[in-house]
């Protein structure tokens, strides 16, 4: 809208206020971008490896905006002052909605990226889990001159004898010794007793 032209005071200080307004716009509006800038910044340092691609885009697009805003703002200037008004009105509103659009779908992508992360992990660990070998079960048999004699049996028949002896004395450790010319084991147990089992 065009105003008739009073006097000449009163256009200046209509100027000066509408440059004010610009001014102070452009000053909400930077410092907004500047609050995006820092939320999408701080969200992306959170992410995974996975996630930094998107993290990326989601800021060049709110970059984008934010001089698209800067760009409206500087063309409302040129306007009158009820149209510099509206429009600064416009570029707040428009900054927080992408402010929020952004923050939003950088931590939807930041959960998922967080989600792919994890199950890849949870994956791997289970993989390591099923390549974990196990010893294999062993049985040894002493077969002399016709006769057969078990390893486990001539150890369990030790450890009888030992507990008989020496009663409440726990076996940590014990080492066989097999001698069929002496037709007998010998053991020791936890380094410190000895003893033989004949077979």
């Amino acid at each position: 809208m065009a105003r008739k032209k009073t006097s000449g005071v009163h256009t200046v200080k209509t100027t000066n206020t509408a440059a004010q307004k610009i001014e102070a716009a452009k000053a909400v509006v930077e410092e907004k971008a500047a609050e995006v800038k820092e939320a999408v910044k701080e969200t992306a340092e959170k992410v995974e490896e996975a996630a930094k691609e998107t993290v990326e885009k989601a800021t060049e697009k709110a970059t984008e905006t934010v001089a698209e805003v800067k760009e409206t703002a500087k063309e409302t200037a040129e306007k009158a002052t009820e149209a510099t008004k509206e429009t600064a009105e416009t570029a707040k509103a428009t900054v927080k909605k992408t402010a929020a659009k952004a923050k939003t779908a950088t931590t939807r992508k930041t959960t998922a990226a967080k989600k792919t992360v994890k199950e890849k992990a949870d994956a791997v660990k289970t993989e390591t889990k099923r390549k974990v070998t196990r010893k294999p079960t062993k049985k040894i048999v002493l077969q002399y001159l016709g006769k057969e004699f078990d390893e486990a049996e001539l150890t369990e028949r030790a450890i009888a004898q030992f507990n008989s002896v020496e009663g409440g004395v726990a076996v940590k450790t014990i080492t066989m010794y097999l001698k069929p010319e002496d037709d007998a084991a010998y053991y020791v147990i936890n380094d410190q007793y000895t003893g033989r089992v004949d077979f």
